[in-house]
């Protein structure tokens, strides 16, 4: 073989080996770029997951409040109601309080006002017994007058 040959067979393998080469680095490529896919994908279905599982605990963490928020929202409406009752109460108490103190007091006035009464009646009582000692005294006067007169007069006719 010469040596023309020799470099023709060279070149021949050389191209061959440079064909492989090249078919492999596209192979590898391809294994690559679908591996690189794969991975995008799955870190998307990842992220959507991370996403899902975020806004399921937030949602979670929402109803949580929602119901914490609606529990202290009822409390507070049992507490305005036992607060509507007390005043309730309270007025009540008053409205009796002041009732109970104006009857007292009408009570009062009306047992003043008979006392009232009864200090008015004793002092006529007594104001008419008086005049009637005061006539009887002038009667008994007038009596006792005359008898002097009567006696002074028989005085000096003796």
């Amino acid at each position: 073989a010469s040596a023309a040959e020799k470099l023709q067979e060279m070149e021949g393998k050389l191209a061959a080996a440079e064909e492989e080469k090249k078919a492999a680095v596209e192979a590898a490529e391809a294994a690559a770029s679908e591996k690189l896919q794969e991975a995008e994908g799955k870190l998307a279905t990842a992220e959507e997951d991370k996403a899902a599982a975020i806004a399921a605990a937030q949602q979670a963490a929402d109803s949580a409040h929602a119901e914490q928020a609606a529990a202290l929202e009822e409390k507070a409406a049992e507490l305005e109601s036992k607060l509507a009752a007390a005043e309730d109460e309270k007025q009540t108490a008053v409205a009796a309080a002041e009732a109970s103190a104006a009857e007292k007091l009408q009570e009062m006035e009306g047992k003043l006002a008979a006392a009232e009464e009864e200090k008015k009646a004793a002092v006529e009582a007594a104001e008419a017994a008086a005049s009637e000692k005061l006539q009887e005294a002038e009667g008994k006067l007038a009596t006792a007058e005359d008898e002097k007169k009567a006696a002074v007069e028989a005085a000096e006719a003796a």
